[in-house]
């Protein structure tokens, strides 16, 4: 995925195991995304085909706009249960979309840069990612973020990666553990980190740093009272 002052678009890789015979179509959320490229991912013969697709209208919940991304599979393409197949889709996110706030930099605190975070609760994920957007569907995921410089970005899930090429600075994060989609999160900005004890520490928009960090300074005390609940039960 790659930010842009700001502007969201990239592309993501589903992973499916079949638990039906001879798959024809695929079927994702989606709201107002741009669809670019749907392609199937042949690990064995490390090649990628592309796939017929569109878009249709699916509004079953009154009053809000909802979409599905209808990937059509070619007929023996998926016809052995409980094999595996990949689906690369190419997209890019509309300025509508629900789940994403484009804060102007003359309303952050510094005034110097704009910022952007989501909230994906709670059927809002589809307007930045094609997926299965209920809670119903959990799943680990990996992520790559490119961004200009100065910004950071953040996901949900855990760093293992950054480094700086040709003025982008590259992000990746993993999440190991199965997740709903509500719980994709992504913060993009010039923000900060402190560490404020052994195990936490907070991001924000450096004139509030510290004062963030002292409002937060108990995390630690916080998490040794969760730990012993768990153990007392």
């Amino acid at each position: 995925m790659i930010i842009l002052s700001f502007s969201i678009s990239g592309s993501i890789v589903h992973t499916f195991r079949l638990l039906s015979s001879d798959l024809r179509r695929i079927v994702l959320d989606t709201r107002d995304l741009n669809i670019k490229k749907v392609e199937y991912i042949d690990d064995v013969q490390r090649s990628q085909k592309s796939l017929t697709y569109y878009i249709e209208n699916y509004n079953y919940i009154t009053n809000s706009k909802n979409e599905q991304l209808v990937i059509e599979l070619p007929k023996g393409l998926a016809s052995e249960y409980g094999s595996i197949i990949k689906v690369k889709i190419e997209y890019s996110v509309n300025k509508k979309a629900t789940a994403v706030s484009w804060v102007p930099k003359e309303q952050t605190f510094d005034g110097k840069h704009p910022f952007l975070y989501t909230q994906c609760e709670a059927i809002h994920c589809r307007s930045i990612a094609p997926l299965q957007d209920s809670p119903a569907i959990k799943s680990t995921f990996n992520a790559t973020i490119r961004i200009k410089e100065p910004y950071l970005a953040i996901v949900s899930g855990l760093l293992v990666s950054n480094k700086t090429e040709e003025g982008m600075r590259i992000y990746e994060y993993e999440q190991k553990i199965p997740v709903p989609s509500y719980l994709l999160a992504l913060v993009a900005g010039d923000i900060h980190y402190k560490k404020v004890s052994k195990r936490t520490g907070v991001f924000a928009e450096s004139t509030k740093l510290n004062e963030i960090a002292e409002e937060l300074s108990e995390m630690e005390v916080f998490l040794n009272i969760v730990i012993l609940i768990f153990i007392y039960r």
